[in-house]
């Protein structure tokens, strides 16, 4: 049985995550060192597409992936617990993609689509699940012959913080456990990766020691002409110079962030 670190914080609503995605948006916008490296590192691997070609993204927030996947020539439904998430999603997209994407506000645990995909991301999503075999169960149902998987998670548990409680995480993985997932789950890595190391696992420890809660609680309260924003986009910035210098190059690291894998159906033998 997969060992889940405590929360103290109830089962997450929509009400609490459309909080937390507008302070996740303004992170994300004042250019986040460790959104802006997962997000150039998972866009690496999504397999080119082609006409017809479709893509559903679980837990697709306020739509950071969702322009990119279109332009790389994919019809993207992206689904999430939060209308807010979803309408910014609609809202940050171009007219001209607007019809490439459709935008479902739904809970994981209830979510049926009405048809299957070629490629499904589930992004920083395993970690907030009580049951998430149970998930990956039921998304191997909506993969076409061929298709992928791209899936992101927290990784290392000796990095947990307020910060992880905050996001309603109920776990950080290691290795052995999300591979142990995956398989339980018949999915097979075709690439497992994990980034981070060294210039954010040292981020995520300075804030663990000196911040705490005020870390998240900060940007989620921060309007957009915050005066001390100049000084989060300055500090982003050379953090993910660093990380560009190094933690993208050593993406097999033990002591990384977070994993990404591409993943495939396990074919029965």
């Amino acid at each position: 049985m997969m060992e889940k670190q405590v929360s103290h914080l109830s089962t997450p609503t929509d009400d609490k995550y459309q909080g937390l995605h507008r302070g996740w948006k303004i992170s994300h916008d004042l250019g986040s060192p460790i959104h802006a490296l997962r997000k150039s590192l998972l866009l690496r691997l999504v397999p080119p597409g082609r006409e017809g070609y479709r893509c559903l993204d679980i837990g697709c927030g306020t739509g950071e992936y969702i322009g990119p996947l279109i332009d790389m020539g994919y019809r993207v439904d992206g689904v999430d617990i939060s209308p807010y998430a979803i309408a910014q999603a609609e809202k940050d997209l171009t007219a001209e993609k607007r019809p490439f994407f459709r935008g479902i506000v739904a809970s994981l645990e209830t979510f049926t689509p009405d048809q299957k995909f070629d490629l499904i991301l589930c992004s920083e999503v395993l970690e907030h699940l009580e049951e998430p075999l149970a998930l990956l169960q039921r998304m191997m149902r909506w993969i076409k012959e061929g298709g992928g998987f791209l899936i992101t998670v927290p990784a290392d548990p000796s990095l947990w913080s307020e910060e992880d409680v905050i996001a309603h995480h109920i776990r950080r993985y290691t290795e052995a456990q999300l591979k142990v997932l995956l398989a339980d789950a018949s999915l097979r890595p075709e690439l497992f990766w994990c980034y981070g190391y060294p210039s954010l696992r040292l981020l995520l420890r300075m804030k663990k020691r000196f911040l705490g809660k005020r870390g998240i609680t900060q940007i989620q309260v921060m309007g957009e002409k915050s005066p001390s924003q100049w000084i989060i986009r300055w500090l982003n910035r050379l953090v993910r110079g660093a990380a560009y210098l190094t933690d993208r190059h050593l993406l097999y690291h033990p002591k990384g962030i977070g994993f990404i894998t591409l993943c495939r159906p396990q074919k029965l033998s």
